[in-house]
């Protein structure tokens, strides 16, 4: 979470940490820009009803595991990746 507050009628900006996947991180990884973008669109329509909160980012992030499993992954990637 980011903020950043004034003394004087401030805002606070949060930043939302979106995990998923790595499959799935994997599949949005060139659109990464994109959907984490329209995320966020959708996403001030509530925080916009509150003017001193506003949001900075949204973080599309892989759910860290333990040992990735290559045989569900490399159907993902072709030889050119």
């Amino acid at each position: 979470m980011k903020f950043a507050t004034w003394i004087d009628k401030g805002i606070t900006y949060y930043g939302i940490f979106l995990t998923t996947t790595v499959e799935q991180f994997i599949l949005i990884q060139n659109r990464q820009t994109e959907v984490g973008a329209r995320l966020k669109e959708k996403i001030e329509l509530v925080f916009n009803k509150k003017e001193e909160v506003g949001l900075s980012h949204v973080y599309i992030i892989p759910k860290s595991v333990s040992r990735i499993d290559g045989d569900r992954i490399r159907s993902l990637f072709t030889k050119d990746q």
